[in-house]
C-alpha cells in the first residue's frame, strides 16, 4: 500500500484499524508527529487500551480542525457522496460528535 512508513509503524505498534490509518495518512506530517508524540510519550499510555483507534481519533481531533476532519472523512468515504453531503449539513457542534 502507499501508506507512509510512520503511519504503518503507528498502526502496527498500536493495533489500529485500517480506517484510522487512512485518517492518519491524510494528516500533514506535523499533525501526525504531534499525534504520535502524544500517543507514544509518557511510558506507553496506550498499553491495554481497549479501543486504540478511538483514542487516536480523539488525539487527532485535538490537532485537526473539525472542517479538516470532515474533509478527510468525506475523502475516505468518497464512494458514498450522500453521506458526505449529510455530514456537511450538520452544525459544527454536531459534527464533532
Amino acid at each position: 500500500s502507499d501508506m507512509p512508513s510512520d503511519v504503518r509503524a503507528l498502526m502496527e505498534d498500536l493495533g489500529l484499524e485500517h480506517w484510522c490509518g487512512e485518517v492518519l495518512r491524510r494528516l500533514s506530517l506535523w499533525q501526525r508527529q504531534t499525534v504520535a508524540r502524544e500517543l507514544t510519550g509518557g511510558g506507553g499510555r496506550m498499553a491495554g487500551v481497549r479501543n486504540p483507534s478511538g483514542v487516536v481519533m480523539s488525539r487527532i481531533k485535538g490537532v485537526v480542525s473539525t472542517d479538516e476532519l470532515m474533509t478527510i472523512f468525506i475523502d475516505i468515504n468518497s464512494l458514498d457522496r450522500e453521506v458526505g453531503a449529510e455530514l456537511w449539513k450538520l452544525s459544527p457542534d454536531q459534527r464533532t460528535a
